[in-house]
């Protein structure tokens, strides 16, 4: 277990700050950043007036420039794993306890939840320390399987839940939805899944209607199928 550190990111906006929609017509909407009130931990990731927005707390590590490519934030991003307990350092929330549940890559933000009364103390600029551990953690009664981004507290509630090996020596995982590999964008590609985030693409709609993708939340456990990868399993917080 080691800490790493970060602090509460301010909402961005490129400009102009248009979004264009699979139809051609522009919108303005909220994105990454900031502390979000109203969309945490399984609640709807679809049906949002936003575009990437981050559910709970978006946090990062800036470097010595203030950028988020440094090796400190890269730090921040690979050691900080799903599950981790987080502890607000500064401000008037100082002491309050929330746990990781996401990661995203571009905005390289990691996203942090707490319980409801303590939202009215945060700020942005706080700081929040976060007791990182599972990073590296190996799976001793299976083989071929990677874990990667996810806590032993996540692994131990996944267990409860019903996540096993099998007899037959597989490894068996409920989830709520199976999303094909045609539906994935950004993230593809990508050298490692330490950090970062692969995106479901929702703009069609005869695909969202076959495998019920309208229901995401965030936090919800899918597998996506028929991926050029050996094992792919996204099990980070969206």
């Amino acid at each position: 277990m080691m800490a790493v550190q970060g602090e509460i990111s301010p909402a961005t906006l490129s400009d102009p700050p248009y979004r264009i929609h699979p139809d051609g017509t522009l919108g303005v909407y909220p994105g990454i950043g900031g502390i979000t009130y109203n969309f945490r931990t399984g609640d709807s990731a679809v049906r949002i007036a936003a575009d990437h927005v981050e559910p709970a707390v978006s946090v990062y590590c800036p470097g010595g420039k203030g950028d988020r490519i440094s090796s400190r934030n890269v730090a921040f991003n690979v050691l900080s794993c799903i599950g981790n307990e987080a502890i607000v350092a500064t401000g008037d929330a100082k002491g309050s306890r929330g746990w990781v549940i996401g990661k995203h890559g571009g905005a390289e933000h990691i996203m942090i939840d707490f319980p409801d009364k303590v939202y009215d103390k945060l700020a942005i600029g706080d700081e929040i320390l976060v007791r990182s551990i599972g990073t590296g953690m190996k799976l001793l009664n299976i083989e071929g399987v990677t874990v990667m981004n996810m806590s032993p507290r996540l692994l131990e509630a996944l267990t409860r839940a019903g996540v096993g090996v099998t007899p037959q020596g597989t490894l068996h995982v409920p989830v709520t939805h199976r999303v094909p590999a045609k539906a994935m964008g950004s993230g593809l590609g990508r050298n490692h899944v330490y950090k970062g985030d692969y995106d479901i693409q929702l703009f069609d709609e005869q695909v969202v209607a076959e495998h019920n993708l309208h229901t995401l939340r965030f936090g919800d456990i899918i597998a996506i199928t028929d991926a050029n990868l050996a094992t792919l399993l996204d099990i980070r917080h969206r």
